[in-house]
């Protein structure tokens, strides 16, 4: 599924995944992970709700971990003091904007393009600062990874914002991939075209069915 979807996409494109929480856009987030790191790309995971070892687990234990870096942005938050690491960048909190922004050029630095990247999830950037602020932080940092060669996807939680956010986030972005609620199906939107996709679950790996 991943390269198929992949292929439908621009290179440096910027890829806005809407969904319910804990849903299929997970599993697509990891598949888009692993691939690149098979690939021998540099791979960038930022993490805003959750620790790193609850996410990543099954990733970590099956690929070098100097071939990824985690910016970790929810363990300092929720009160666990831990240092950085090597493949591991940790920020204060998702309110944190500059320590975000300084973290991802410090992860990019050593990567050559091809880059992946994915926001996990934007959703909680979004609560926890000003809609100015987040504009601000989206247009350099998407300027930043771009001219960095890199593809990224930005995931947001279904539901949580308003039509104003959406909108935002749309006119920043170059595509935006979104999860149906009721059937295993996502809907890819470009400029002036929208493409539904049909898919499968198999071995906890999403199949296109019909593209």
């Amino acid at each position: 599924m991943i390269g198929m979807v992949l292929h439908l996409l621009q290179e440096k494109s910027m890829v806005l995944v809407i969904g319910p929480p804990r849903s299929e856009k997970s599993i697509l987030a990891n598949q888009f992970l692993i691939d690149g790191i098979k690939k021998n790309e540099g791979v960038v995971y930022f993490i805003t709700n959750n620790f790193p070892e609850n996410v990543l687990g099954a990733v970590l234990a099956a690929f070098d971990k100097a071939a990824m870096t985690i910016i970790d942005c929810y363990s300092t938050y929720a009160g666990i003091s831990k240092p950085s690491e090597e493949f591991i960048i940790r920020t204060s909190g998702p309110y944190a904007l500059n320590e975000i922004s300084i973290a991802l050029t410090k992860a990019m630095k050593s990567m050559k393009p091809p880059i992946r990247i994915v926001f996990d999830s934007l959703s909680t950037l979004l609560l926890h600062n000003k809609p100015n602020e987040m504009e601000e932080f989206l247009e350099i940092n998407i300027g930043k990874m771009k001219s960095k060669g890199a593809m990224a996807l930005l995931m947001v939680e279904e539901g949580i914002h308003d039509s104003k956010q959406l909108s935002l986030l749309e006119s920043l972005t170059d595509a935006t991939l979104k999860f149906s609620r009721d059937e295993r199906s996502m809907v890819l939107s470009t400029v002036g075209e929208d493409k539904k996709i049909k898919y499968k679950l198999d071995k906890n790996e999403l199949m296109v069915e019909d593209v």
